[in-house]
């Protein structure tokens, strides 16, 4: 069984040389941009398992009913099986943000059904 213990999104994702992360421009709230356009947002999410290892891990960001991003078949490494806290990064996940929404983020370990790991709104600043 799968169970999410940390979901950040961020700009970035960083590793110093100690193995410590950095963790740049971590969204609290909503996101709020100057004007539609494009954005580049980073996924950082910690979960759990029991599971053996190349379970497939696949992730995906809505806006309302509409799929902005899914990724492929991601499989996490062997080394990292049956342990108490795995960590992925997803980027760059590219957004074509065009009016104010609520972005969905969701994941799918293997067969499972799609569950939502974040839900955060995206506002455009007035002229």
């Amino acid at each position: 069984m799968m169970q999410i213990i940390n979901t950040i999104i961020c700009d970035e994702v960083r590793q110093e040389n100690n193995g410590k992360l950095i963790l740049i421009g971590v969204y609290a709230a909503d996101i709020l941009l100057n004007s539609p356009g494009q954005i580049r947002l980073t996924l950082w999410l910690q979960f759990s398992t029991a599971q053996p290892s190349g379970l497939p891990i696949r992730v995906q960001v809505k806006a309302g009913r509409k799929v902005l991003f899914l990724t492929k078949e991601l499989q996490f490494p062997p080394d990292q099986a049956a342990v108490e806290h795995i960590v992925i990064s997803i980027s760059p996940i590219m957004l074509d943000i065009k009016e104010e929404c609520k972005l969905t983020f969701q994941i799918k370990f293997g067969d499972q059904k799609w569950k939502t790991i974040k839900n955060i709104a995206v506002k455009i600043k007035s002229p």
